[in-house]
Parts: structure tokens; C-alpha cells; sequence
């Protein structure tokens, strides 16, 4: 089972089996608030994570970021940090927090990949992001 932990030292850690921990770019980005499976969006046969960190800052701003995370990388590895991840998706605003809500949606468009869709709390904004 997948779950979510959130401490002072912000790190999700993903237990399966006992393997996993992701952390985070600083001590307050609320990484692994929400946590999604994606699904096997790279095609390696192993689902993979869609991880949330609403406090996640980029030049000094807080537009939120999500993580996509190899369901390989995780099993494999013990420890991890956002700079592993397959794909980074940025909020698009200053206060736009985008990763407060993940989800997995499925196929949703259709095209054979795994979609995401996350809410930015701090805009009242939704984003379906389409895998490709």
C-alpha cells in the first residue's frame, strides 16, 4: 500500500515492502500531502507515482509542483529526491499551490497514456494534464 507522511523534515515515504523515500526541495514544501497512482505512465510495466507538494517554491514563489515518479525508481531505490523524477509539472501562478489535490484520472483523452489531473487551491484552479 501506498501512503503519505508529512514531518518537519517534509519527506514522503512510500512503503511497499518497506522501500521509498522522496524527499523534498525544502523543509516546507508539503511534499506527499497527496499522493496518486499514475498508473504506468512510462511503460515499464511498473505503476508509477503522482506525488503533490503545494508548498513547492521556484524562484521564490509558490506556484506548487507535482511529481511524477518511476514506480521502478521507487522499488528499487531507498531514497530518492525530486531531482529523480520523470516529469515536473509547475503551478502557474505566485500563490497557485498546484498540487494540494492529485489524481489519477486514467486515459482520459484516450491516447494510451495516464493522465493527471491536480487542484491549485490558492488560485481555485483544476488542471488536467495529459500524458503524451
Amino acid at each position: 500500500a501506498l501512503s503519505g507522511e508529512v514531518g518537519r523534515q517534509r519527506k514522503s515515504f512510500i512503503r511497499d515492502g518497506g522501500k521509498g523515500a522522496i524527499d523534498g526541495i525544502d523543509d516546507d514544501d508539503r511534499i506527499g500531502t497527496c499522493l496518486a497512482n499514475a498508473g504506468d505512465f512510462t511503460d515499464d510495466g511498473v505503476d508509477d507515482l503522482w506525488i503533490g507538494a503545494s508548498n513547492a517554491t521556484l524562484e521564490d514563489v509558490v506556484p506548487g509542483q507535482v511529481y511524477l515518479m518511476s514506480g521502478a525508481d521507487l522499488m528499487a531505490e531507498s531514497a530518492l529526491d525530486v531531482s529523480d523524477a520523470v516529469h515536473t509539472f509547475y503551478g502557474s501562478d505566485h500563490a497557485g499551490r498546484a498540487g494540494a489535490v492529485v489524481a489519477g484520472v486514467g486515459d482520459y483523452n484516450g491516447d494510451g497514456r495516464p493522465d493527471l489531473f491536480t487542484l491549485a487551491t490558492g488560485l481555485g484552479e483544476a488542471y488536467l494534464v495529459f500524458g503524451r
